[in-house]
């Protein structure tokens, strides 16, 4: 996939464009899983609690697609739009790849591993969850695929299953920290949301209200979702992705005129051109890499 292409045009490289660009780059960001020698046993590190998955395309077209119908002249939008679809076809090629790696050999703990993390981007649990055991059965090293597996129950609330794992971890050197906070989380039920909103709580910024507002979009949570993304914004104008979070919002809640307009200020700012290189640059690696399993 050749990423240069996103970025050529300095111009056409709207704040739209940024969050796409990211939310992809994550489904084969294969770091985000939690460091296994994490000595800190506090919360702050909210990311190796909740699993922060990306929105879905279609309803990024399908808000394309609106506001191109009421700026159909709009170079900017269609672009945008453009490489939106780009990017899902290059995306489905990805998750083809992986597939096929798994089933050419079935019996590798890696590919099984790598495949997952795409499949829990997308929030597709029960694939996910088939990968990592079957990982976890070739390879039972308490690594990568138990913690991957424990986030899983966590945002899926099978607390059973998630506290009798997290035990079983707990009692192991690897692993042992993040697996004991695990636990606490099975025994209070605390749903991903619930330590979200405990973290704005503790530390009211405009990253943490829009990792509440993308979670709450996820469990079709609309009005919420918006109000965060709101929240977002009044502390920071020119927060792109909190602006695309409130234009997707007004859009599932049916106010299209809304969710056009909050879009209309976003198209007017140049992104971080160097972030987007490098997310490409990952994903770009993680194709060439499926590709040699093959």
């Amino acid at each position: 996939m050749d990423g240069t292409k996103f970025i050529s045009n300095k111009s056409k490289a709207t704040s739209v464009l940024y969050f796409i660009i990211y939310a992809v780059a994550c489904f084969v960001y294969w770091q985000s899983s939690t460091n296994n020698h994490q000595t800190n046993d506090s919360w702050a590190d909210i990311h190796a609690i909740a699993v922060d998955h990306p929105l879905v395309y279609v309803n990024t077209k399908d808000l394309l697609k609106s506001a191109m119908e009421h700026n159909p002249n709009n170079i900017q939008l269609r672009s945008t739009l453009e490489a939106v679809q780009k990017l899902e076809v290059a995306t489905k090629t990805l998750d083809y790849q992986l597939s096929v790696s798994c089933q050419q050999q079935p019996d590798n703990a890696t590919h099984l591993i790598n495949h997952a993390k795409f499949l829990i981007e997308q929030g597709k649990y029960t694939e996910a969850e088939e990968h990592l055991i079957k990982a976890i059965a070739i390879s039972p090293t308490f690594g990568k695929s138990e913690i991957l597996l424990m986030k899983i129950y966590h945002h899926s609330e099978n607390w059973n299953q998630l506290q009798k794992l997290a035990l079983e971890v707990s009692r192991t050197k690897t692993n042992m920290l993040v697996a004991k906070r695990y636990l606490k989380i099975a025994k209070k039920k605390e749903t991903v949301i619930n330590i979200l909103e405990e973290n704005l709580r503790n530390n009211s910024t405009p990253q943490n209200h829009l990792m509440l507002s993308k979670e709450l979009y996820n469990t079709k949570r609309f009005a919420e979702s918006l109000h965060h993304a709101r929240l977002a914004l009044q502390m920071k104008k020119n927060f792109s992705n909190a602006r695309l979070m409130l234009g997707l919002a007004y859009h599932k809640l049916g106010q299209k005129q809304n969710a056009i307009k909050a879009l209309k200020p976003g198209l007017q700012f140049n992104s971080e051109l160097q972030l987007i290189q490098q997310k490409l640059s990952s994903l770009e690696y993680s194709s060439n890499t499926a590709l040699a399993y093959q």
